[in-house]
């Protein structure tokens, strides 16, 4: 006879929101939105800056003439299409501006939302863990500066963390509703469609739910949770890729801009001009548009003037590998540089024109990355899903960027999960996951 997991009051809780110290995630929130409010009004003027062409995409979507390239009727995958969907929609009934900082305020207050409830899962701590986690997350520097700006920061992480809560929820019971794997595989769809960064997150934390999360005597429940997980996150994206081979020919999972972004960080004159000088050079302004003209005229050369997306895209990333061929020397300094830049403690570049703020954001990340240490160390140490959740995340994220351009704040969604781990920095006495197996040994 199958051996049934008794419902334990620790196993009972996994499947639904805590409720212990609502006040204190309130507070969290609050402070969340205030801050963000005032970081809006004070770099309001950014709001409608648009660096990655956001800005005009969701234009387009606005006035009815689909996901095109700025200013143009061509259709476009040069972007990842959620954030200026979202940004599309919103324009319909607010000023671009009010759009760009409703979404992202939004996502800053589901984030900390989402911080709370990842730290009760992995941990179980005391109340004022989970208060000074989520209020870390709400102040973090990072989240907060680009609640400002018309990219993809704010979004991404909440989605990212709300990903890895659904992961956690179906690792620790192996009963969850079936709706919990639905929402994780959604979630994990839409973060891969705001950032491509995601995917190879997606299908690890499938093979850790087919392989590594315990089982016990549910292997039924674990593969119909693995199923619908897989097949939800499946159907979004295959929404993007379906579109993309109806109106470019080719089922694409991602975007057009990949072999630009290798290129970006992996070509001669970045090599000499910047990965090789001493760290803190930035690549000058003239010198890049200079690069990035020559770029154009060869690509026209090589294939015309009426190249496609894809087609261009593959152009860049072959003189990507070319360069990186060519110079294997200048890579290994550029992965240096780009290590360098994804931890770096504080900003660079105008913004660490102040001194005192700058050595103030360096020393919040350098408590944080210490204590996130201690915490993941613990979580292995335990055994426990943190360890195979959160270090999984991080791995991915981190290597994917030590070959593409790379800068401080694509570590953005890493941080409300470093913020997770410092919160089990210490002792920790039993994990969510040892109390499953617990109760299975029990049973």
């Amino acid at each position: 006879m199958r051996q049934e997991l008794p419902l334990s009051s620790t196993v009972a809780t996994i499947a639904e929101h805590p409720t212990k110290g609502r006040r204190g995630l309130v507070v969290a929130i609050g402070v969340a939105l205030i801050l963000r409010l005032t970081a809006c009004w004070f770099w309001m003027d950014e709001l409608t800056i648009d660096r990655d062409a956001y800005l005009g995409i969701a234009r387009n979507i606005t006035a009815g003439q689909g996901f095109c390239s700025p200013e143009s009727h061509t259709p476009t995958a040069f972007r990842p299409p959620v954030f200026p969907i979202l940004i599309g929609i919103v324009r319909f009934g607010l000023p671009e501006a009010v759009a760009v900082a409703v979404i992202n305020i939004a996502a800053g207050l589901a984030t900390v939302w989402a911080a709370w409830l990842l730290v009760e899962l992995w941990w179980q701590p005391a109340l004022w863990k989970k208060v000074a986690a989520a209020t870390a997350v709400a102040v973090d520097p990072l989240l907060l500066r680009y609640s400002t700006q018309p990219m993809t920061e704010c979004v991404f992480t909440a989605l990212t963390v709300w990903t890895l809560v659904g992961v956690t929820r179906l690792w620790l019971d192996p009963r969850a509703p079936w709706q919990v794997a639905l929402f994780t595989g959604i979630v994990a769809g839409l973060a891969a469609l705001c950032r491509p960064t995601l995917y190879p997150l997606i299908g690890l934390m499938l093979l850790c739910l087919l392989f590594v999360a315990p089982r016990l005597s549910f292997k039924e429940y674990r593969y119909r949770q693995a199923a619908i997980y897989a097949l939800a996150a499946s159907a979004i994206i295959a929404l993007w890729a379906g579109r993309n081979l109806v109106v470019l020919d080719e089922p694409l999972l991602t975007t057009t801009h990949g072999g630009y972004t290798l290129l970006l960080g992996n070509n001669p004159v970045f090599y000499e001009e910047v990965a090789r000088k001493p760290w803190g050079t930035v690549w000058g302004y003239d010198s890049l548009v200079r690069w990035q003209a020559s770029i154009a005229t060869d690509l026209q050369d090589d294939l015309g003037d009426h190249v496609s997306e894809v087609a261009a895209d593959r152009w860049h990333s072959q003189r990507a590998w070319k360069a990186i061929q060519a110079d294997p020397v200048g890579f290994r300094a550029a992965v240096a540089y780009r290590v360098r830049s994804f931890w770096s403690l504080a900003p660079r570049g105008p913004e660490a024109s102040n001194r005192g703020l700058s050595t103030m954001v360096a020393g919040w990340y350098a408590t944080l990355f210490m204590l996130a240490a201690m915490g993941f160390f613990n979580a292995v140490r335990q055994h426990s899903a943190a360890a195979w959740i959160g270090g999984l995340l991080i791995a991915t994220v981190a290597a994917l960027h030590l070959l593409y351009w790379t800068d401080t704040r694509m570590r953005a969604p890493l941080h409300p999960v470093l913020v997770a781990f410092a919160a089990g920095a210490g002792a920790v006495k039993r994990t969510r996951s040892q109390g499953v197996r617990k109760a299975a040994s029990e049973g």
